[in-house]
């Protein structure tokens, strides 16, 4: 298959092969109308901006990605200091408290169990 397909096709009035195009076809000094090269260009423009729109959400995504594992780190961080409280603090824990540091081991123990 040829790298110009189309622009083979209005040359030749039939979808030209590579083989063709080596053994001799006079592609390289033909023109074709205006109107296919418009064409391709209106084309080739839209293609290009969905690579800029597609690679600017790449980049969101990696920025926001990035955001989310910070936090995710954070959150991380506040669990460890609430799961090790009662032994920080020496203390008896309230209800909520006791229930809050409950919740910080079950959520350690299913972070733990995911590594």
């Amino acid at each position: 298959m040829s790298e110009t397909p189309r622009t083979d096709e209005q040359i030749n009035g039939k979808p030209c092969t590579r083989f063709a195009v080596l053994v001799g076809d006079s592609l390289h000094n033909a023109v074709v109308q205006s109107e296919i090269a418009r064409q391709l260009e209106r084309e080739l423009h839209a293609a290009n901006g969905n690579v800029e729109r597609l690679a600017k959400s790449n980049l969101q995504l990696r920025e926001g990605c990035e955001e989310l594992k910070q936090r995710i780190k954070r959150l991380e961080e506040v669990l460890d200091r609430l799961y090790n409280l009662p032994n920080d603090c020496h203390c008896q824990l309230s209800n909520e408290s006791l229930d809050a540091w409950n919740n910080a081991q079950k959520a350690l123990q299913a972070k733990e169990a995911k590594l």
